[in-house]
């Protein structure tokens, strides 16, 4: 590119920063259309993960909902379990896992696994699926897995409890966990240390959730 010409509208210098920035747009876009999610059907789900193949991954309660999504590391599999107790008429979920495996050649890598379950002062627990969309949250070309759950108290029939998002990203954990009340003094809202190391893209989505959920359910968060 010849730059010695005083006439141009743009200089040189803004030439080539207008060039790289296409380029690295382009590249974002390239490497965000090669990620992709869905939610599994009822028998796709059984099909893919028959008696056997939970058994293999420890897999102890009934899946309530499997993803499969696709990104730079392959084609991996989110699972939502949820186990319930029936008492009469009544059905209470009293204990959640959701786990991660990645799909190698021959089987399956787990990258990671939770568990939670109800707590003394609960009455249930369930995982708020609504709110769990998997993609790209900060166009490294890689899906950013997360789930989102809730509980109801036990004392305060009807009213919401407990509130947690956890995200896995870069092989790490990182947990946003709420608690509401009546009263001022009885909500909490906490971060984990890791938050503000994640990409900027990724705060800023995890707060508007937080918002978006507070809104839609009527949860009051601390101030």
């Amino acid at each position: 590119m010849d730059c010695r010409s005083q006439g141009r509208t743009l200089s040189c210098r803004a030439m080539k920063r207008l060039l790289l920035l296409l380029f690295l747009l382009t590249i974002r876009y390239l490497t965000q259309a090669q990620t992709s999610a869905r939610i599994l059907s009822r028998h796709s789900t059984d099909s893919l993960f028959t008696p056997a193949l939970q058994q293999q991954l420890e897999i102890s309660y009934p899946i309530f909902r499997a993803y499969q999504y696709t990104d730079r590391g392959g084609t991996s599999y989110l699972l939502l379990m949820e186990k319930s107790e029936t008492h009469g008429r009544d059905t209470t979920v009293t204990n959640l896992a959701a786990i991660c495996i990645q799909q190698e050649q021959g089987g399956f890598k787990t990258l990671w696994k939770m568990k939670d379950l109800l707590e003394p002062e609960e009455a249930s627990i369930w995982f708020w699926s609504k709110y769990i969309q998997l993609q790209d949250l900060n166009g490294d070309g890689y899906i950013d897995p997360y789930v989102v759950y809730g509980s109801r108290s036990r004392e305060e029939e009807g009213e919401y409890h407990r509130l947690k998002i956890l995200l896995y990203n870069n092989g790490g954990k990182t947990a946003i966990r709420a608690v509401t009340g009546t009263l001022d003094d009885e909500r909490s809202l906490q971060y984990d240390k890791s938050f503000s190391a994640l990409p900027a893209a990724m705060q800023v989505y995890f707060k508007r959730l937080l918002q978006r959920i507070s809104k839609e359910t009527d949860y009051i968060l601390a101030n």
